[in-house]
């Protein structure tokens, strides 16, 4: 099993980072709207996919964000052979705190999902509004992932055109939107780095995907700050609503025709969840804070969901 994970570098420092086991992908950078996806470009013009079983690339940010090194990753994979594409997802708990990959964007980048059914009606993605339920062992909201050569082959070559009609509605795909706070990066990398979700998603019955899984006391541990609270908020709610949301699943996953009360009760749950920190005095002027979790009306009107915990 022949495995390459490429690195990208763009300067002497990142460069210099190339960790052990990954193969250097060299950017000019010429393209800095493109982001990573300039070296998803150059390795489908050079063929790379070609000289491998399985191919995967890395932002020099992959140790620090998942606790992996290059080496988990090769000997996991080959330890799993026979899937299409294995996936590493840093942040699992983003899937208790939201729906799927585009009520996460749209609460980050207001006017994502507009957008990115724009993408889905031009290359048959389905429809965004209705886009199912995502576990957290089947979200990614990055570029960890690694495939076989035939899979990559088939996924870049449809971010190319994608990429390719973004462009060319610059005024519409190049705004910017906010990033860690700033007006510093564009719609398009932020729909494009869901987009794979979204794929393997709808082709489930034919791609075959392994997903690398963290021990449960882990997860509570491997988050991201959910604007505008931040990481000990973040983590004090997900104690909550974790079990609750794991439940909900549970009763759920067999019933996709009920996605309306399924996302009703998930994001209820979420509220409740806000509410209670609130009620225990544990966040000062939590309460004015609620309604930025959800926006007004993106769900129906409040439900009973018993089992709240209390806090002590």
């Amino acid at each position: 099993m022949r495995i390459h994970l490429y690195q990208t570098a763009y300067d002497t420092e990142s460069r210099n980072n190339i960790t052990r086991y990954a193969k250097e992908c060299w950017l000019d950078n010429d393209q800095p709207e493109l982001w990573e996806y300039q070296a998803y470009l150059k390795l489908l013009k050079e063929k790379a996919y070609e000289e491998c079983d399985y191919i995967g690339l890395f932002s020099p940010k992959f140790p620090l964000k998942t606790r992996l090194s290059t080496l988990d990753v090769v000997e996991w994979i080959a330890e799993r052979p026979g899937h299409d594409v294995y996936t590493f997802n840093p942040f699992p708990a983003l899937s208790y705190f939201f729906f799927n990959q585009w009520e996460q964007g749209e609460h980050c980048h207001t006017g994502l999902k507009e957008l990115a059914q724009k993408v889905f009606d031009q290359f048959g993605l389905g429809d965004v509004e209705s886009a199912p339920r995502i576990l957290p062992v089947d979200a990614l909201y990055c570029n960890f992932w690694v495939g076989t050569s035939a899979f990559f082959k088939t996924y870049v070559e449809l971010v190319e055109e994608i990429i390719l009609f973004m462009l060319d509605r610059r005024s519409l795909f190049l705004q910017n939107t906010l990033h860690r706070g700033e007006m510093s990066s564009s719609f398009l990398t932020f729909i494009l780095e869901r987009i794979f979700t979204q794929y393997v998603t709808i082709h489930r019955s034919s791609v075959r995907k392994a997903a690398f899984t963290y021990p449960d006391d882990m997860v509570n541990h491997m988050i991201d700050d959910v604007p505008p609270y931040n990481f000990d908020l973040t983590r004090m709610i997900l104690k909550i609503v974790r079990p609750l949301i794991e439940d909900l699943d549970t009763r759920y996953q067999d019933r996709p025709d009920e996605r309306s009360q399924y996302l009703a009760e998930f994001n209820q749950i979420n509220q409740q969840g806000l509410a209670l920190i609130a009620a225990h005095g544990e966040v000062s002027a939590l309460l004015q804070q609620v309604n930025a979790v959800h926006k007004e009306g993106s769900f129906t009107p409040p439900l009973e969901v018993s089992g709240l915990p209390q806090l002590t």
